[in-house]
């Protein structure tokens, strides 16, 4: 009997479905004529060849120019002809992909009337199961055999098939009954809601889910890591039937990245503790990778979307381009490992020394595939080169200038011995002048032996007690007698200044070339300014300063509002017979000599300055008498401390934050740190409703204190600020006030006096 046709809704309908089952079914469908023309495949068809339908559709095998298609023909010609089907035929073909295994089954095509009109032919792709060398027998033993846990659950959850890997994967046995089993029964309790109200909402109105979540093992109770892909199996009516599920562990690749992340966050702190920043540039797509403080190095703020060698050039200071360029194509060209050293100029203008170094990394053939390397801003680091030189030379010109003095002592004693014999021999008036001249001749002579020797070896004059007020107040006076008179002159010295040991002669000669500069460096007038105070140096102090020991110090303080100086001059300013002035004017003894004096005292001197801002001398002298350990400890108790209130701490020098850090955290503070503006930004953007101050560097590189200031005040107007800066007369300074920042900390500055700022600032605005 034949059946009733089908409605064309529903026909159309019923087609629909079977276009859709045909194309979700993992295996390849294909249709052909008698002549042996395709004329339909299914997704998988087009999927496993490579070959889109419009080149399949209406030709043969041999009229696609497919490998083997006599064969393939004889085997259609056989169904057709004897109308019995071909079954589980093994046979490999050649797909866009390489070859593939097939397992094949053909049958023949009727139509109404029973005649054979095509072949219609089913293939699973077996490839894996071939080179695995392993029998199944159909897809369902493929499943079974699956690694991966691959179930099936009725519309209510209910467990109706589970493969041997799913098993495993929950803690059941091979054989285990799986009919009373609920999908909830493995799934941790934390996940049920979200497993239910949003994965299976997902599968029944897209048709699929994917993502990752945890499993539950039955017997030991412990959580797994998963894949999982839901789908949901329809019937012709396109009403769900089942849900079907494949999940895979992922436990072992969750510890894996974990393991990995762990591993990369410890390189990033060695890297960022460090500040060096690491590179790696792939040869042959020319992608490149960097770490945050590569470009920051360079001076841009953020990570540049592209960076080539070129652009590192281009950076490069003209005077070092040449080598540098020479260098890295040598090792290049000889793919060996490569450093140097050389300067850059920063987006910002500032020119820095950078180190870097790097290698290639070859292919089995011995070609070049990829080169990585590490760059570090070395400056500090050449800066202390340049010190530790400067003291060489210092130290042999010294040795030099010695020599000389002493042969000079040498050839002045029998002068200056022989004066008073004379002077009784010879009365006459004419030979006394002559014998006056010459006396006054040497004894000049001696003073300028005297002050080559003390900016040579340091040579110890005098030693008594000396209150320093009285050295400032005669220095004063002298200024204001001897100085133009557009230069006003101010002194600010405490009552109860310590006393120092050392020759008053010597330290009154440091103190009036430091004044007559300052004069010299304001030709059209200004303000001087002497100032003495007491200080006591801690060790965190004394760790940043190799000159400098934990103790009492007097502070004396000259600065001026003149013209300043470059960083270039500065370097050289306590070189012995440099000047900047005119010849004549200057014999550039007077900066060396007075530093020679303060070592010989046991102090140090420090120095701030910049283009059209000014000047500051820092004379640290160390006091006559040292607090006994009882009063050291007394004062310690006595420092005060912090609440646990957080600090932000921003500071572009490394060894600043991380000694303010630990200060600031051994008295009861928590604190986070910053290495420039654009980081103390991100941080308070983060933080801020925790943060109780922001202690601040004025002077720092790509974004200042000021402009950092102006930033956190827009965010919190309420925002408790600390300014510090080693140059006080800085304009930045008056700036900030402006923007009702009132505090402020001289660089550099003891914990005591970083603490009692502190406590006051939040005491007051708590």
């Amino acid at each position: 009997m034949t059946p009733a046709p089908l409605p064309s809704d529903e026909a159309a309908r019923h087609a629909r479905e079977l276009e859709f089952m045909l194309d979700a079914v993992p295996a390849m469908i294909f249709y052909k004529d008698f002549e042996g023309r395709f004329v339909r495949v299914n997704r998988e068809f087009t999927r496993l060849t490579g070959v889109p339908p419009e080149a399949r559709i209406g030709k043969s095998d041999a009229e696609a120019g497919i490998a083997g298609g006599e064969r393939f023909r004889a085997d259609d010609l056989r169904v057709m002809t004897t109308g019995e089907p071909i079954r589980q035929q093994e046979e490999q073909i050649q797909t866009a992909n390489g070859p593939r295994w097939l397992l094949t089954d053909k049958v023949p095509h009727r139509d109404e009337t029973g005649c054979v009109i095509g072949v219609i032919g089913f293939a699973v792709d077996i490839t894996e199961r071939k080179r695995a060398d392993a029998e199944r027998d159909d897809l369902r033993l493929l499943i079974e055999h699956s690694p991966d846990f691959i179930g099936t659950a009725d519309m209510e959850g209910r467990v109706t098939y589970l493969n041997q890997g799913g098993r495993k994967m929950i803690g059941l046995g091979a054989d285990e009954d799986v009919s009373g089993l609920h999908f909830t029964d493995y799934v941790p309790a934390e996940w049920r809601a979200f497993f239910c109200d949003t994965v299976n909402a997902t599968v029944l109105k897209e048709g699929v889910w994917e993502g990752e979540m945890q499993l539950r093992h039955l017997r030991t109770g412990a959580l797994i890591d998963v894949s999982r892909t839901s789908f949901c199996i329809r019937d012709e009516a396109g009403q769900p039937k089942f849900f079907a599920t494949v999940t895979r562990d992922i436990t072992a690749r969750k510890t894996a990245e974990e393991a990995l992340r762990a591993s990369e966050a410890r390189l990033n702190f060695a890297l960022h503790t460090t500040q060096i920043g690491a590179w790696e540039l792939n040869l042959l797509n020319h992608t490149a990778y960097r770490t945050p403080i590569h470009d920051r190095i360079f001076g841009y703020e953020t990570l540049l979307p592209v960076w080539t060698y070129e652009m590192f050039l281009e950076h490069v200071v003209a005077e070092d381009r040449e080598e540098v360029d020479r260098g890295f194509r040598a090792a290049t060209a000889a793919q060996t490992h490569w450093n140097f050293e050389c300067r850059i100029r920063r987006t910002d203008g500032e020119v820095r020394w950078i180190w870097a170094a790097g290698g290639h990394e070859l292919d089995a053939g011995g070609r070049a595939v990829r080169m990585s390397g590490i760059v570090q801003d070395i400056t500090e680091r050449k800066k202390l080169e340049q010190q530790f030189l400067r003291a060489q030379r210092m130290e042999s010109i010294g040795t030099l200038a010695g020599g000389i003095a002493h042969d000079l002592n040498n050839v002045l004693s029998p002068i200056l011995l022989s004066l008073e014999l004379l002077k009784m021999k010879f009365t006459d008036p004419d030979s006394q002048e002559l014998l006056s001249i010459i006396g006054k001749s040497a004894s000049a002579g001696a003073d300028m032996v005297r002050q080559v020797l003390s900016f040579a070896r340091g040579v110890e004059g005098r030693r008594l007690e000396i209150q320093v007020q009285h050295i400032i107040q005669d220095l004063e006076k002298l200024a204001n007698e001897t100085f133009l008179k557009h230069i006003e002159v101010r002194t600010i010295v405490p009552h109860g200044l310590w006393t120092v040991m050392g020759d008053p002669t010597q330290l009154h000669q440091v103190l009036l070339n430091l004044c007559v500069n300052a004069r010299d460096a304001m030709p059209h007038g200004g303000t001087l300014t002497l100032s003495a105070e007491n200080i006591a140096l801690d060790a965190q102090y004394a760790g940043l300063n190799a000159e400098a020991r934990p103790g009492p110090y007097v502070f004396l303080q000259v600065e001026d509002s003149g013209t300043g100086m470059t960083p270039e001059i500065m370097e050289k300013i306590f070189d012995p017979f440099f000047t900047t002035k005119e010849v004549g004017k200057g014999t550039g003894l007077g900066l060396s000599t007075s530093l020679a004096i303060i070592k010989s005292h046991g102090g140090f001197i420090r120095t701030y300055s910049e283009p059209g801002k000014g000047a500051t001398f820092k004379v640290y002298l160390p006091a006559q008498t040292e607090p006994s350990p009882a009063t050291a400890v007394a004062q310690e108790a006595e420092m005060p401390r912090g609440k646990g209130e957080l600090i932000l701490v921003v500071d572009d020098e490394p060894a600043v934050r991380e000694v303010t850090q630990l200060t600031l955290e051994a008295f009861g503070y928590r604190v986070l740190t910053a290495a420039d503006g654009v980081e103390a930004v991100a941080i308070y953007a983060r933080r801020g409703a925790e943060i109780a101050l922001v202690l601040t560097d004025m002077m720092m590189p790509v974004m200042d204190g000021l402009a950092t200031i102006q930033v956190l005040r827009k965010m919190n107007p309420a925002v408790r600020i600390i300014g510090a800066s080693g140059l006080m007369a800085n304009g930045h300074l008056a700036k900030a006030a402006d923007l009702g920042v009132r505090h402020f900390l001289p660089k550099p500055y003891t914990a005591e006096t970083l603490l009692r700022v502190l406590k006051k600032v939040l005491s007051a605005e708590a």
